[in-house]
């Protein structure tokens, strides 16, 4: 097992895709037609849209209690706008107040039970929850949803969980799933090239991580699950250089003492 990193890489992943792709349709110019919300996508009139996006943007910028303020804003204006108790949920996720963002992702399904992105939200929070099997669920039925525009980020978030559950199979079919809707999905790439290390496939763990290089910046964990995958294959020049770019871009990070204090050749 790789010591440290893999958890991290997890929660960064899971953390990441609350925001990834859930507001996807957020502007006009790309939602769907007149059937959109029956599928669940909402027809794009409601007056707390434009504060939902604020929240969103002033939340990327870390202004938390801002963020707080507009979405708050948005529900008087809507309370029955799905997406912006889902973001007033993933506030009080950051915030720490795990309740009330249970609260409010529940009652976002309850208003729009087919919105995909409101379902991979709410199963991001509840994998990272350690509430696995519920996650999966939700990521199931975003995926169910056919006018879904990334379905690979349900399904790469669904093989992070399935993973979680002791079940490297249901994972990997879940990861499969994600490369075949896109091929270039970074976080499905580094999942498969963990799997693969972890089940002893060294050459398809070095070619999944290969590909995720190609399309992704290197991350500490990436990087120290590269020098792991090529200690193992013996190549001792690839493992010198992840450990140049480890050391000289992430200096200060836990995987260089992991690197340090392993003596695993």
């Amino acid at each position: 097992m790789i010591r440290g990193g893999i958890s991290g890489l997890l929660r960064i992943a899971l953390v990441g895709t609350l925001l990834i792709g859930m507001f996807g349709c957020a502007s006009t110019a790309d939602r769907p037609g007149d059937d959109a919300e029956d599928v669940g996508l909402g027809d794009g009139s409601s007056p707390a849209d434009i504060y939902v996006e604020l929240a969103m943007a002033y939340m990327q910028d870390g202004q938390l209690s801002t963020a707080l303020r507009k979405i708050r804003y948005g529900l008087e204006q809507d309370p029955k706008n799905a997406r912006a108790h889902a973001v007033l949920a993933i506030i009080y996720d950051k915030i720490g107040e795990i309740d009330r963002a249970r609260t409010e992702f529940q009652t976002a399904v309850d208003l729009k039970p087919r919105d995909p992105y409101v379902r991979n939200a709410y199963g991001s929070f509840l994998c990272v929850q350690g509430e696995y099997e519920p996650a999966l669920a939700q990521f199931d039925k975003a995926v169910e949803n056919p006018l879904y525009g990334t379905p690979e980020v349900a399904l790469a978030n669904a093989g992070v969980c399935a993973r979680r559950t002791g079940e490297p199979g249901r994972a990997e079919t879940y990861l499969r799933r994600a490369l075949q809707a896109d091929a270039k999905m970074s976080l499905a790439l580094a999942q498969m090239a963990i799997l693969s290390f972890q089940q002893g496939n060294l050459m398809s763990a070095r070619a999944y991580l290969q590909r995720y290089q190609a399309v992704a910046d290197y991350t500490p964990e990436t990087l120290w699950l590269g020098i792991r995958i090529e200690r193992r294959l013996g190549d001792r020049d690839a493992v010198r250089g992840y450990e140049q770019i480890l050391l000289q871009r992430f200096p200060d990070s836990p995987e260089v003492q992991f690197m340090r204090e392993s003596v695993e050749l």
